[in-house]
């Protein structure tokens, strides 16, 4: 719970009504819109079907249903200081050496690697699903991708590579 509610009721009322994720859920149970991605698992070459499983099992940390538009409205809020105070985002991007913030991970800008100017955003993963989503500081450059994939684990996802450098080359013309 937090402040006495739900955690999914606090994001409802404190996120997403407030920024208009009108995609954007906290599932409790198997529920899943019906023009969702599906996921899949290829385990011992047999493709699963695993969209219609209980979010909830990731609680907090990643249970969260969303689009790529949606995710940029949120990345976009946090930045632009909607969601929270200037001086909380800054320190959410004083990184640690493995690449973590306060709940963001650290990327180069793609734009001017030599510069030195940094992303930051975070990844989603999944029973059959991954998402990246990077913002410049200021929030006004932003990639969001989210792709369906059959690798049972994020390391072994064939996919990684090809959408790292998607997001690299998204990042780089905007």
């Amino acid at each position: 719970d937090l402040d006495g509610k739900p955690v999914g009721q606090s994001l409802q009322d404190r996120i997403f009504e407030p920024l208009q994720m009108t995609d954007t859920t906290y599932p409790t149970d198997t529920d899943i819109a019906g023009d969702a991605l599906h996921g899949y698992v290829l385990e011992n070459g047999i493709y699963t079907d695993v969209t219609e499983y209980d979010a909830s099992i990731w609680s907090s940390a990643a249970a969260v249903v969303s689009t790529v538009e949606d995710m940029n409205t949120f990345f976009r809020a946090l930045f632009d200081g909607t969601l929270l105070p200037r001086n909380m985002v800054d320190d959410m991007q004083v990184v640690s050496p493995s690449g973590y913030g306060l709940g963001l991970l650290l990327g180069i800008d793609a734009c001017d690697p030599e510069s030195g100017e940094l992303v930051f955003g975070q990844r989603g993963n999944g029973f059959g699903y991954r998402t990246f989503q990077f913002s410049s500081p200021d929030g006004t450059r932003q990639v969001s991708l989210a792709w369906t994939t059959a690798a049972p684990t994020p390391g072994t996802d064939p996919l990684l590579e090809p959408a790292s450098e998607a997001l690299i080359a998204g990042l780089a013309s905007t």
